[in-house]
């Protein structure tokens, strides 16, 4: 059945969803969607199925007919008391989570203090937690981050607690190879994501 997406019909485009559970609680989401479109095409490009990503910015719930098999949502929660994965108390230090089973969750924290009016730093964290979903891995997913160190790739454990130059390093992050050889193959994989 074809997706209501706009691209969901062309088998060319992967397309991904970024569902703002509270409307109007972003202040740049076009700088947010335009870093994640932007890494996935570049993900896109080193493989042989899709040409380009596509990044849409959702306000409203997700149903079914609405998105591809192949296709990803991530939500962006206030902070993790309102969790729709588990509100167990967690370390401050996480920003985002990925559930695999039944379903595939995903979720962003942007009321983090390491994400307030960070629009890359949270497109970032959006990007290292649909990797965790496409790949199908959990913290095992950090081991195959080529080096550690605020360069170290998307595939590398997101930690907030990092110096200024760090903080000026993550900001320039980009696709290693490791991240794209490991991407590329997995994007056409299917899993089921949650809607909601």
């Amino acid at each position: 059945m074809p997706g209501k997406w706009p691209e969901s019909d062309d088998p060319t485009v992967f397309q991904i969803g970024i569902r703002e559970m509270n409307k109007d609680s972003i202040s740049e989401p076009g700088k947010v969607w335009q870093r994640v479109q932007d890494i996935f095409t570049q993900f896109c490009q080193a493989g042989n199925v899709y040409k380009r990503a596509s990044a849409l910015w959702l306000t409203s719930p997700v149903a079914a007919a609405d998105i591809q098999p192949r296709e990803m949502v991530v939500y962006l929660v206030k902070n993790h008391s309102v969790s729709l994965i588990d509100r167990k108390p967690l370390p401050n230090i996480v920003i985002g989570l990925t559930r695999l089973h039944p379903t595939h969750l995903s979720e962003v924290y942007y009321d983090h203090p390491f994400l307030r009016d960070e629009p890359i730093f949270l497109a970032n964290i959006i990007i290292h937690e649909l990797m965790h979903n496409k790949l199908n891995m959990g913290n095992e997913m950090h081991d195959l981050a080529p080096f550690a160190g605020a360069a170290g790739g998307f595939l590398q454990d997101t930690m907030p607690d990092i110096n200024m130059i760090e903080r000026m390093l993550q900001s320039k992050l980009e696709p290693t190879g490791t991240d794209i050889r490991t991407m590329a193959p997995a994007l056409p994989r299917v899993w089921p994501q949650f809607l909601g």
